[in-house]
Parts: structure tokens; C-alpha cells; sequence
């Protein structure tokens, strides 16, 4: 059985557009080393590794959020109490990204 190999792509909504093109870049190479990518979809960096990384990718959004996502987010994240359900269901799709889908 091959080796899993995986990395977060993420960073911020506005990243410049040379970062973005270094990002695809990079995705492109990982592709091509046999990592997959695992993103949260959003504008900016996640969509420009997304754009590289191909058909090796794996997509979280917040609707994906199960109650062991919400619940491991709400053990790190500082002021669980103030964020909204969606605010959390954010937080909880970053786990996926950097964990998995099985939060391993």
C-alpha cells in the first residue's frame, strides 16, 4: 500500500497575487510528488493551492462539520463561547484540514 502523504493549504484571503502564484506553484509540485492537499475552500490562498494541487485535494467546508470537529475546536480555540455557529463551524472545518476527515 502507497504511503498517504498530506499538507494544509492554507493562509489568508488577501494574499498578494505573487504569493498566489508561488502557492500554485508549490501545490503543483507536491501534486506531482504525490501529496495531497487538504483545504477549507477559501477565497484567496486555499483556492490558489487548490488550483494546483488538481484532483489530489481534499475540500472541507463548514458544512462538513461533525460534533467531534466542533468538539476538538472548542477545546483550542480561546473565546469558543463568543463565536457564532458559523464562526465555529469554520474553526471546526480547520481541524479536517490539518487532521483528516477521521480527525487522526
Amino acid at each position: 500500500m502507497a504511503e498517504y502523504k498530506a499538507y494544509a493549504g492554507i493562509g489568508s484571503r488577501e494574499t498578494p497575487e505573487p504569493t498566489l502564484n508561488l502557492m500554485r506553484r508549490i501545490a503543483i509540485s507536491l501534486q506531482n510528488a504525490g501529496w495531497t492537499l487538504r483545504s477549507g475552500h477559501a477565497h484567496g490562498a486555499d483556492r490558489a493551492f487548490e488550483m494546483g494541487a488538481g484532483v489530489r485535494a481534499e475540500v472541507y467546508r463548514p458544512r462538513d462539520v461533525t460534533p467531534a470537529a466542533l468538539d476538538l475546536a472548542s477545546q483550542f480555540h480561546p473565546a469558543w463561547e463568543r463565536c457564532d455557529k458559523y464562526a465555529r463551524s469554520l474553526h471546526a472545518r480547520n481541524g479536517f484540514q490539518v487532521l483528516g476527515m477521521d480527525l487522526a
